[in-house]
């Protein structure tokens, strides 16, 4: 449930170049589409019962949870954007 660091789109596009991909469509941001999913998610996250599950599990998840009030922050602010690009091996 943790997720590896994220890289920017420009970085996205060029890993995919370098890997010998063809880009067929996009970058298309979606970002309005799936935006409401972080208002979703931090009303599930203010779970008491959640965050009791959390502190078993360690401080890996307990900063998991944490970091749902960022993303909801940065697609509220346009600092992060869903993008969906189509590529052709």
């Amino acid at each position: 449930m943790l997720l590896p660091p994220l890289c920017s789109e420009s970085e996205y596009l060029e890993h995919a170049a370098n890997a010998g991909l063809k880009l067929l469509e996009g970058p298309k941001d979606i970002s309005a589409n799936v935006a409401k999913t972080w208002d979703i998610t931090w009303g599930l996250v203010q779970s008491p019962s959640l965050w009791a599950f959390a502190l078993s599990q360690g401080r890996d998840f307990i900063a998991y949870l944490q970091s749902f009030r960022a993303m909801r922050r940065g697609f509220a602010t346009g600092t992060i954007k869903y993008t969906v690009v189509s590529w052709q091996k």
